[in-house]
């Protein structure tokens, strides 16, 4: 069972706890008890605790807010003390109380027809149907924040309610519309740089990449992992750990499996998490079945049974179903009043008008003093701005420095055609630098050419590009080494030296997939290590594929010796190389990715033109098929006539 995560838009609390010092909350908590605290800061340290997964702590200083505020008959704040309220009981797995407090919030907000609060409310209301797989009803709710969100032009809000939508569809198997609103709100969370959603999504990409691809999902879960220990999201790191044992399952090394659940065990009995112990309780039971405990399998199954029974309930269920429809009936009669009552307020409003004239010069002197300080925010505001822009300047400009330096390890254009004069590159940075390499090397009668796909993409891809690249040239140049796979043994032995990569969960796998192929020209053949991707030849309009060894040049569970694949060459034989960003591209009319069947298909049908016009070619084909999607990785192909 993998488990994706929803977002919980709860205002405030989550915006103070990020300026909240932990260090500070033993004497905090001491004060908060004496009242000399405000009620701006009791949202930010229930905010806090609320992040660190102290559920309890949360709920009794939120409990404390809702008091102060129903004495001072503060209607946003009453609101808003039911909505966060609402956030832990629903985190508990309380679904019955938390629509009770998201219904009284959001009666509360739409009478003062605050916008940004019924959005938020909207979504929690939409997880809350999410969770007891009302699917329907959830989109319903997240529709309506959506479209709210986006007018008000809250980035954060549009990204959260994008990825739970994503969820919706993740759960129906809908893959590829799931992960086109995942890639949707990563690109807005990327750009706002908010980590916690950053955190998120990647481990929903993650949990749809494991359907297909286990070494790219354990990627994304890495991403998401190492994000979520650097901000201590303890709930995000325990689902994490369930998502990494569940691979480590389905490849059958079930101690990792267990190590991981284990881990996450304990988080989930620390923060009080039910939704997470049901989780952790049915992979147990997954991976003692697959060990062949079938005792323990069934304890675990037992344990999960009882949580998700306790979860959802049919009394439960029906609780929440009756608070909605009450809901949506006071609301209704409400309606009804406002309309009794429009007649009235259209009588009076001509009596009105003419005391309006009175007032308007009124206002119109306030605004004039509201001018002034709207002027002087103004000014210290494009102050700022213009910081932030010069800042942003200064950074780009050291990442276009950067992509200079990448591009002094590229073959130059003019050695590429001298040595390989009927061929292409076609490539396609999906940042101002890349993850994506490709290189050349001659030596002797042996043209060494290899196309790379380094772990990353962006600066972080680009500095590993230049590190492999480096290894490559050390490898052939002065090791004098020519088999491709003993290069690749070298290079993967160098990686893990130089980055101290390990087995440990979390860390980041560095190295690439990549094939590197050695061309004697003497005697036309062709020697090939490949990493993960695979080479296409084509001879007599027909496309054969060699698939190589299915793991990385890095770290990896698999650590045997590459193998070395041999095959004579013929006259106009095309050889394929690349990365895996083209068949990954999303696009189309169904917003699908390109997919390796297409791309195959697409180079047997232009395997006879000229190759700059393949080039052009395979380049107006994914430019057509990406249409007004993101490019979602680098994207590189090189191809050679013999």
């Amino acid at each position: 069972m993998k488990k994706t995560l929803t977002n919980l838009l709860i205002g405030a609390s989550l915006v103070g706890s990020l300026l909240f010092n932990p260090s500070c909350e033993k004497s905090q908590t001491k004060q908060i008890e004496k009242q000399k605290y405000s009620e701006d800061t009791l949202l930010k340290t229930a905010g806090n605790y609320y992040y660190k997964g102290e559920y309890n702590s949360a709920k009794e200083i939120y409990s404390k807010y809702l008091e102060i505020k129903k004495n001072k008959n503060d209607s946003l704040g009453i609101a808003k003390g039911f909505q966060n309220l609402g956030v832990i009981f629903d985190t508990q797995g309380d679904y019955n109380k938390a629509t009770e407090y998201y219904v009284n919030a959001l009666k509360i907000y739409e009478n003062l027809k605050d916008s940004s609060g019924i959005a938020q409310t909207s979504n929690n209301l939409g997880m809350i149907s999410d969770n007891q797989n009302k699917n329907e009803k959830a989109l319903e709710y997240y529709d309506k924040s959506l479209d709210i969100q986006k007018a008000l032009n809250d980035s954060l809000g549009v990204s959260q309610v994008l990825n739970n939508i994503g969820r919706i569809y993740d759960k129906q198997n809908k893959n590829e519309q799931a992960l086109i609103y995942y890639f949707s709100s990563l690109k807005i969370a990327n750009k706002i740089k908010d980590k916690f959603q950053e955190a998120n999504i990647y481990n929903n990409i993650a949990v749809i990449y494991e359907k297909e691809d286990l070494d790219k999902a354990f990627e994304y879960h890495q991403r998401s992992l190492e994000i979520r220990r650097e901000i201590e999201d303890k709930e995000g790191i325990a689902t994490n750990l369930i998502n990494i044992g569940d691979i480590y399952r389905i490849k059958g090394n079930h101690f990792q499996a267990l190590k991981n659940l284990e881990s996450s065990l304990e988080i989930a009995k620390e923060i009080n998490s039910p939704d997470l112990l049901k989780y952790i309780f049915q992979n147990f039971s997954e991976v003692y079945e697959a060990k062949g405990n079938l005792d323990s399998a069934l304890k675990y199954f037992k344990k999960f049974s009882e949580i998700k029974d306790t979860l959802l309930n049919s009394e439960s269920l029906k609780q929440v179903a009756e608070l909605e429809t009450k809901y949506q009936t006071e609301k209704k009669e409400a309606e009804n009043e406002l309309l009794k009552k429009d007649n009235e307020v259209k009588e009076a409003k001509n009596e009105k008008q003419k005391y309006g004239l009175f007032g308007l010069a009124g206002i119109v002197a306030t605004l004039g003093g509201l001018g002034a300080v709207l002027y002087k925010s103004r000014k210290k505001i494009h102050k700022a701005k213009k910081i932030i822009e010069e800042k942003n300047t200064e950074i780009t400009d050291s990442i276009n420095y950067a992509k200079n330096i990448q591009t002094s390890i590229l073959p130059r254009d003019e050695e590429f055609k001298r040595v390989l004069p009927d061929s292409f590159v076609l490539y396609k940075p999906k940042d101002i630098v890349s993850g994506d390499f490709y290189w050349l090397n001659e030596k002797d009668e042996i043209i060494f050419f290899s196309a790379s796909d380094c772990t990353g993409h962006g600066v972080p891809g680009a500095f590993m590009s230049m590190l492999n690249s480096r290894l490559l040239n050390e490898a052939v140049n002065e090791k004098g080494i020519e088999k491709p796979n003993e290069i690749f043994n070298y290079v993967r032995k160098n990686i893990i030296d130089s980055l101290k990569s390990t087995s440990k969960i979390g860390e980041q796998k560095d190295g690439m997939d990549s094939i590197l192929c050695a061309w004697d020209k003497s005697q036309n053949t062709l020697e090939f290590a490949c990493a993960n991707n695979p080479l296409y030849l084509i001879r007599n309009n027909e496309l054969i594929e060699h698939k190589g060894d299915k793991m990385p040049v890095g770290f990896s569970d698999i650590l045997k010796d590459f193998s070395l694949n041999k095959i004579s060459l013929q006259k106009n034989d095309l050889i394929y190389i690349s990365s895996d960003g083209y068949k990954s591209q999303f696009g189309g009319k169904k917003g699908k990715t390109f997919q390796s069947k297409n791309l195959k298909e697409l180079l047997l049908s232009i395997n006879k033109k000229p190759m700059t016009e393949q080039k052009e070619i395979l380049d107006k084909t994914i430019e057509d098929w990406r249409g007004n999607l993101e490019q979602v990785d680098d994207i590189l192909i090189m191809g050679l006539r013999v």
